[in-house]
């Protein structure tokens, strides 16, 4: 496989993760709407909402192709290119990164549009009503939103950070 090709999978496999994540966003949106009627009731607002996550799969699934040509135009054509270790860890901490964005960032919009949707009928701002254990929760959450995007925007620099470590513990000439 040459880059070109590499970068259009992973944009298919966002399209395919897009088109998952519409389903889930479904499932939230029903279940702000059981617990508050601000939201008005209309059934089609999750239907809207799995309808534009699928149109913008099906657009990122259409152009994949095009765009990876774009964003890898002027690179060298390697037809056996070699893969370095690093560019393994790399590869791994973006995956890390987007698992960890993935697994933060739906329970925090769900807590927050909750507390939003509650916070009306309870008197009280979004943020009072979330209590210390949400506090906690959206914190954990931030944090994790935080650690993964680090992952995602920098993982040649914890990839050398990693790889400088291992070989030097396992260095026989290291003083130990």
């Amino acid at each position: 496989m040459v880059v070109r090709q590499l970068v259009t999978v992973g944009f298919r496999l966002f399209a395919i993760w897009l088109c998952i994540t519409a389903f889930q966003a479904f499932g939230l949106i029903a279940s702000v709407r059981k617990v508050t009627s601000s939201w008005g009731d209309s059934p089609w607002l999750g239907m809207w909402i799995v309808g534009i996550f699928i149109g913008v799969a099906i657009i990122v699934w259409a152009i994949s192709t095009p765009l990876s040509r774009m964003l890898t135009y002027g690179m060298s054509r390697v037809e056996d290119a070699r893969v370095s270790a690093t560019d393994l860890v790399a590869v791994g901490c973006v995956l890390m990164g987007l698992w960890w964005l993935k697994e933060a960032t739906f329970p925090l919009l769900g807590l927050w549009l909750k507390a939003v949707a509650l916070s009306p009928e309870a008197g009280q701002t979004a943020f009072a009503l979330l209590g210390a254990e949400g506090k906690v929760a959206a914190g954990l959450d931030l944090l994790e939103i935080g650690v993964g995007s680090y992952f995602v925007m920098r993982p040649y620099k914890i990839a050398r950070r990693l790889i400088s470590s291992v070989t030097a513990a396992t260095d026989p000439e290291s003083p130990s």
